[in-house]
């Protein structure tokens, strides 16, 4: 985890992730230079610092960390074989005492160089002998008939992490960020695309998850993009955001904001990651992922609950007008959604999960792993029978069907459960009512 904050907090900051993960666990205080120059109307000292913490939940579970190469850093390593990439290097050094004679394939003897003065060779005389038999060292003779020895510089695993961040983009480079996406600065104090990469590239996997629960302007969704483009396929982000609305009041990037007709963060977000996407998409060289789903949270009103409250089987449907399943309808988004997906990650299949759909007859059931969803109003007798017809014929497999109570007669509902109990087949599906 990754926990960027000023000096106000530091101190603070660092005691109580001590406390909660541990010592040992506190990895490092990044110093991350988030500006240049300014700074005059400073009193005493311009500040031109924060911090990035980063700890773990367990260090002995953490594999090593390594941020990746610049292609101009992987320029040299042209050379290729079976264990990889390498260049041809020097074995001899200017300094050290790796003191020792080298016999060359013509008999010469490779021990003090041309004023007399021993020659120190980058490894011990036993790996040097090691790597000679495995094919690691050749020997190459000049014009003027000299040798010289070389060995395989192999490329490292990776660079090791530094606790200076001096050239991963400012606070000025992170509005440049947003500009290059909205033509105009929209956000106070974004961070930089280049800062968040560097992170996420130097500690994430294939097919792993970043999650920014402080999302604001989506500086993480763009890099998360952006890194799953040229360097980690299959890398996916969650973010959160709390339904802040922007204030005109609070800054000019706030008025540039609500005059490209943006009333929340979020919503500012949304069309930052809809841009970019866009954007990857129309120059990426391999195929990327850049869909999202979008969830909101909502707690029901009292009136509902209390709905929920007295609710009565033996009535059915008959206690509410019209279709309850509207009333769990948010802005645009329909009651079945709301309901189906706060039902598919109550049921463990996740937010990421995508159910099929099944008619029967004319109703559509949801279906998701071994489970079947009956939510929308409407399920029929004539649809019972053919769900059985498709269950005893195994063309479906499952082995539960959840169903909105409100949303079933009480005979269709007594039906469904009295058949889907036991199956000729001697199979039996469990008939769960939700409320």
């Amino acid at each position: 985890m990754f926990i960027s904050i000023d000096e106000n907090e530091y101190a603070n900051l660092d005691l109580l992730l001590n406390e909660i993960f541990g010592e040992p666990n506190n990895l490092c205080t990044f110093i991350w230079k988030k500006k240049r120059g300014g700074g005059n109307d400073s009193v005493y000292v311009a500040v031109e610092h924060e911090y990035v913490l980063m700890v773990s939940k367990n260090r002995e579970k953490l594999p090593p960390l390594f941020t990746p190469y610049s292609e101009e850093y992987l320029s040299r390593y042209k050379e290729v074989d079976e264990n990889g990439r390498y260049f041809w290097d020097t074995f001899k050094r200017k300094s050290g005492k790796q003191y020792y004679p080298i016999t060359c394939p013509d008999g010469t003897v490779l021990e003090y160089d041309e004023n007399g003065t021993r020659i120190s060779w980058l490894r011990s005389e036993k790996t040097f002998r090691k790597n000679l038999s495995e094919g690691e060292v050749r020997f190459q003779q000049r014009a003027d008939g000299s040798w010289s020895v070389q060995f395989k510089q192999r490329l490292p695993k990776g660079k090791k992490l530094r606790s200076i961040l001096t050239d991963y983009g400012t606070t000025s480079e992170g509005n440049e960020d947003i500009q290059a996406v909205f033509g105009m600065s929209v956000f106070d104090n974004p961070k930089p695309v280049r800062l968040m990469k560097h992170l996420i590239e130097s500690t994430c996997s294939e097919g792993d998850y970043v999650l920014d629960f402080f999302s604001g302007s989506a500086t993480t969704a763009q890099a998360v993009m952006e890194s799953a483009s040229t360097q980690i396929p299959g890398l996916n982000f969650i973010l959160v955001q709390i339904d802040e609305a922007i204030v005109p009041t609070r800054s000019e990037e706030a008025r540039n904001a609500i005059s490209l007709g943006f009333e929340t963060i979020d919503a500012l977000a949304r069309e930052r990651i809809n841009r970019v996407a866009d954007r990857i998409l129309s120059t990426a060289q391999s195929q990327v992922d850049c869909g999202y789903k979008l969830y909101f949270l909502h707690t029901p009103s009292g009136e509902l609950l209390d709905d929920l409250m007295a609710f009565d089987p033996e009535r059915g449907n008959a206690l509410f007008a019209g279709d309850y399943v509207s009333k769990f309808s948010i802005g645009q988004t329909p009651g079945h959604a709301t309901i189906l997906h706060t039902w598919l990650n109550m049921d463990g299949y996740g937010l990421s999960a995508v159910p099929s759909k099944l008619l029967l007859g004319t109703y559509e059931l949801d279906i998701c792993g071994d489970t079947g969803y009956i939510i929308q109003p409407g399920l029929t007798s004539d649809d019972v029978v053919e769900l059985v017809r498709l269950l005893e014929n195994n063309e479906i497999d499952v082995s539960r069907m959840v169903v909105l109570g409100y949303s079933v007669t009480f005979n269709v509902m007594h039906e469904l459960k009295k058949n889907l109990s036991v199956l000729k087949s001697g199979r039996s599906v469990s008939v769960i009512e939700r409320l």
